[in-house]
């Protein structure tokens, strides 16, 4: 028999014993079995040389002699109040009054406290997501509106030159067509960076509306964990009061 098995089956024995005193001697006997181990003897002879495992856990019992005693329910009784008592609450009806609307103030105030900052957070983290989209799609707004910008100015210096050409007004109407040329060159490339901007703007729209949504999610988590911890908070405490 192995130590294993010689303490799986102690244990066995020791059944009914607390866990407290059945584990101190599966300790003792396991660093006795290691100490004929490290005196040269091999596992199976340390644990041939302890003895009996059923003498073993008798003598144990036996030592522990542990017997389970149930103490008394008391009961409680009721006492009536005397006329000596019942005069001084009367008289100090306006301290405990003033005492408890204060309570009943205080348990109020931090609800509206709690419930006020849970509140903040919510409306701050809706006005910066939907500000921040806002202003992204404004600002690609702005973008398009200055492609047509440069669009109907290409297109009207385009006209102006006809206009200075029929009237012999050729230098004026080149300096214009070349402004209307640049103003079309501008526009090309202003379309061609607005419309790669489109992708760019959703997918960051996306991902900041999921994490706003995830932001506004923990923090009414927050408002109402906070609230709880208050109320639990608030009648552990009554309830320890009326214990007192």
């Amino acid at each position: 028999m192995n130590k294993r098995e010689f303490l799986t089956l102690l244990k066995n024995e020791l059944r009914g014993l607390p866990e407290g005193e059945i584990r101190e001697s599966l300790n003792f006997y396991n660093e006795m079995i290691s100490d004929s181990i490290e005196e040269g003897l091999s596992e199976s002879e340390a644990v041939a040389k302890i003895g009996s495992i059923s003498q073993i856990a008798a003598q144990i019992k036996d030592e522990k002699a542990y017997t389970v005693t149930e103490a008394p329910v008391a009961t409680a009784t009721k006492r009536k109040l005397t006329a000596l008592e019942i005069t001084l609450l009367i008289l100090g009806s306006p301290i405990w009054i003033s005492l408890i609307a204060a309570a009943f103030a205080t348990v109020i105030s931090v609800f509206a406290a709690v419930l006020s900052v849970g509140i903040s957070l919510l409306a701050t983290a809706v006005v910066v997501a939907v500000t921040t989209v806002v202003a992204v799609w404004v600002f690609w707004i702005v973008l398009a509106a200055l492609d047509i910008s440069f669009l109907a100015a290409a297109v009207s210096g385009s006209l102006c030159f006809i206009l200075y050409a029929l009237t012999n007004r050729l230098i004026h109407g080149t300096f214009i067509l070349g402004c209307a040329l640049v103003c079309s060159g501008l526009s090309v490339f202003a379309f061609a960076f607005t419309k790669k901007t489109i992708p760019i703007l959703v997918t960051f729209t996306k991902r900041f509306t999921t994490e706003s949504v995830r932001v506004i999610k923990r923090s009414f988590i927050l408002t109402c964990t906070s609230i709880e911890n208050a109320t639990r908070s608030i009648v552990a405490s009554i309830k320890k009061g009326a214990k007192k």
